[in-house]
Formats: C-alpha cells, structure tokens, sequence
C-alpha cells in the first residue's frame, strides 16, 4: 500500500513540475528536460525596487524543490541569474540594474531526481520591468510656448520611447519622438506614458508678439553691425557692399541710427545716362509694426521724392503698395507722376533682393526675421 502511494506521489510530481519542449535561448545548464504537463510556476509581478532593483514574485508549487530566475533584455537572449534554494521561496529581488532600462523575468522550478535537475516549464513572455520607473521625471511639467513654435518633451533617465497622447491636439498637438507643435492659443496636457505610469505636461500657448519675436534678430543685427561695420560721420554702425552689373552700378546695406534706434536699408543705383536712384527703408519692428520707405529719383535738374508707411507683417514684396508723391520737380509733369506708383515699387522690391541676400549671407537672418513675415521673396 505504502508503494501503490509512493508511486502515486511521484507520478503527481511529474504533473506539477512536469516538463514541455526547451525554450531556445534559455541558459539550462545541465538540467534534464522531461515532456510532461506545461504545469509552471505563475508569475505575479516584476516590479522596480528604487532606481537599480527589482522584485520579482511567483506562485509556488507544492513539489518544487526551489527556481530559477531568467533576465532578458529582448525577450529572446535569457540569462539564468539566480537559483533560489527552496520551494516554499517566492520572491527574489534583482540588482544592480540599468535605471531606465527595461527587463524581462521568468521563473523555473527545479526538483532533484535521481541525481539530475528536473526543471518545470516556463512563461516564454515573462513579466516586462523598467528599472527606477518611479524616478523618472518629464524634462518638462509645464510648458508656455508660442503659437507656430515647438518643444519636443522627453523623460528624462531613459532611452525607452513611450507613447504620447495630446488632451487637444487642436491647441498643441504631440507626436511619436514627443515634439509638441503649438496650434493655437489655449491650454492642453500632452501625457507619456510608459510601463504603466502615465507623467504628464501642461502645455499653454499664446500668440507671440511681433516686437518679442523680432527682438533677438535685431539685437543679433546690431552685434553684427557694430563688430564688423565701420562707422558714419555721426558714430552710426554700417555695413555697405558696391557692385557694377552691365554699366549699372549699385550700393547698398544697413546702417543702425543710434539717436532714433532704427534701421537704415539702402540701396542706390546710377544709371550710364547718369539718372541716379536711392530708396531708403527705415524700420524698427521691435519699436513698431511699420515701416517707412523713401525713394528719390535725379537727373539733372529734373528729380522726384515719394515715400510710403506700411504695414511690415503685410507686405509681400510683389505686390504694389501707395506711394505719396512729397517732391517733384515739374508739378505738372503728369507722365512722371504716373511712373511714381511704378518706379518706387520697382525699387523697393529689388532693394529687398540685396537687403535679404545680404542678411543671409552675412548675419544668418533674413527680412522675414525681421517682421517682414509676409515677405515672398526668397
């Protein structure tokens, strides 16, 4: 009877710590695999322990005799790290981990027969972990960025990409690698989330004003001016460059006035008939919206002043915009009169060809830089 029970005993063991195919990659050492029931310890939980720990935790079986612990970083490459001695043991914690790394644990049971390990099946998949997940921290919890801007939100302490989720994603909207792009004006939460914890940002976005969103250009004009310009016959910094294009000759540049706190664009052209041009467009975005365009046109005797304020965000450079007729030698030159809206257009709009390719070139910035943001020259 006591070996009818013995037996019985036995064959129960094989049904609880019985054992299925290999598992590839799994560091076996020189365990013995039986086929037998898929019977394996039940994974609870995989959780972080400060910033470099983990605690792993399983159900135990009656018959075990203690377990082995894997570690993977791919699911694929396990590594036995540990064998716990004794069944009744549940837990085992990890260290000396990557924080904000993630890792993999499964569990193995073992029992001894006939001199060779028995091991239990597994859980292939295994419970996923992130090392320190509780410590990491957004690089940003609140945000205030200006409309057409954007900011990419990371966590800080790990590689891993979590997954980005926008409250309105008409206000600010978030995509895969975290770059928030701002909409419109208003309030928004852009949340990351990632091993199950969720970290999130409060985003406000307003419309910049022009004056602020000029001012590091202008100031950046100015450093260049007054480093690599020489200077006027009143101490103003100025840069001017000289060209001679088919028997026409041109100069033009930036001069900073520093008694008006303004910005003096310039370009003359002489003609070989000897008809001499200068338009002058005076600007200080930072101090106001407009800008002042004044154009004067000489042959001989005969000669012709027209100016024009406009608005600097509404001009496109290829429209016309009204000039005012303030000098003009013949006042009953009507054809003249009728060429002014023409010519001074004309000029203005080639003045702003060197105007920008001169920024470019020389200062990294461009007129639309400056507040001329509907400016279609390129």
């Amino acid at each position: 009877m006591k070996k009818i029970r013995r037996i019985a005993a036995a064959l129960f063991l094989c049904l609880c710590i019985g054992m299925v195919s290999p598992v590839p990659a799994l560091d076996m050492g020189h365990a013995v695999e039986v086929q037998a029931a898929s019977v394996m310890p039940k994974l609870v939980s995989a959780k972080p322990s400060g910033t470099t720990k983990a605690v792993i935790k399983w159900q135990t079986l009656k018959s075990a005799e203690g377990y082995r612990v894997y570690r993977s970083t791919d699911r694929k490459n396990w590594k036995r790290i540990k064998t716990v001695g004794g069944g009744k043991v549940s837990s085992y914690t990890d260290s000396r981990l990557t924080t904000g790394a993630r890792y993999y644990y499964t569990v193995r049971a073992y029992r001894k027969k006939n001199g060779k390990i028995v091991l239990s099946s597994c859980d292939t998949k295994g419970l996923s972990m992130i090392a320190g997940l509780q410590t990491l921290t957004l690089n940003k919890t609140s945000l205030s960025i200006y409309k057409g801007k954007s900011y990419v939100l990371k966590i800080n302490g790990t590689k891993l990409r979590p997954s980005w989720k926008s409250s309105d994603a008409g206000i600010a909207s978030v995509d895969s690698a975290g770059k928030v792009i701002a909409k419109k004006d208003g309030t928004a939460t852009i949340t990351a989330s990632l091993g199950g914890r969720r970290l999130t940002c409060k985003v406000t976005v307003k419309t910049q004003s022009l004056a602020s969103a000029t001012a590091p250009y202008y100031k950046k004009l100015k450093a260049y001016l007054t480093k690599y310009g020489e200077k006027d016959s009143s101490g103003n910094p100025y840069i001017a460059y000289k060209t001679t294009e088919k028997n026409y000759e041109y100069l033009w540049g930036v001069i900073y006035e520093k008694t008006k706190d303004r910005y003096d664009f310039f370009m003359e052209m002489e003609t070989p008939e000897g008809v001499y041009s200068i338009i002058d467009l005076y600007a200080n975005v930072q101090k106001s919206g407009y800008a002042t365009a004044v154009y004067g046109v000489y042959y001989e005797d005969e000669y012709m002043i027209s100016s024009s304020k406009f608005s600097t965000k509404s001009y496109t450079g290829k429209k016309n915009i009204k000039f005012n007729i303030d000098k003009i030698y013949d006042r009953n030159d009507t054809e003249l009169k009728s060429q002014a809206q023409g010519i001074s257009n004309i000029c203005l709009q080639a003045g702003f060809q060197f105007w920008n390719e001169t920024l470019r070139q020389k200062v990294k910035i461009s007129m639309k830089n400056l507040g001329f943001t509907s400016l279609a020259i390129k």
